[in-house]
């Protein structure tokens, strides 16, 4: 990983349904994307571009599934950032295409997320479960590393317990 000062990171955070309890806690190896948002930045912390969207192929197109939603106590308050304009709307394709755009732009390598793995394998399992395994990558992987900000945290936690 080389970061220079031209380097743009993508911020990657989700939000997602279909969570299962089980006697081991909750399984979330099936969960699917209602809400992704995503903030460009670079390594001194300045945001060049932020975007903020709803699916609406789950959000309004699986409401049995919405009511398994972490937040689903939240709901009500993505009706009103709907409504002022604050959260797209979008289906699956135009999500990941306003994505693709963005990485283009900037000429992204990185992306980054706190439980990466979590977030890109919800991002996966989305477009899967949309379209019926036609698309199965919502990533282009051969462009993007991922970085772990959870994973980052810890080994600086953990670095910084012997000062």
């Amino acid at each position: 990983m080389r970061f220079t000062k031209n380097t743009r990171i993508l911020v990657i955070d989700t939000e997602t349904t279909n969570t299962h309890d089980t006697s081991k806690g909750a399984d979330m190896s099936d969960v699917l994307v209602y809400d992704c948002g995503w903030a460009v930045c670079d390594i001194y912390g300045n945001i060049y571009e932020t975007a903020s969207y709803v699916n609406r192929d789950i959000f309004y197109g699986e409401p049995d599934l919405m009511d398994s939603a972490f937040y689903a106590k939240k709901l009500p308050q993505y009706y009103d950032d709907i409504a002022k304009g604050s959260r797209m709307v979008a289906d699956i394709w135009d999500m990941r295409r306003a994505l693709l755009d963005t990485i283009e732009r900037y000429n992204i390598h990185y992306a980054a997320a706190y439980n990466a793995r979590f977030d890109a394998n919800a991002m996966n399992r989305t477009i899967q479960f949309v379209t019926k395994s036609f698309c199965r990558y919502f990533f282009p992987f051969a462009s993007i590393e991922w970085l772990d900000i959870m994973k980052m945290a810890q080994d600086a936690v953990v670095s910084t317990r012997n000062y």
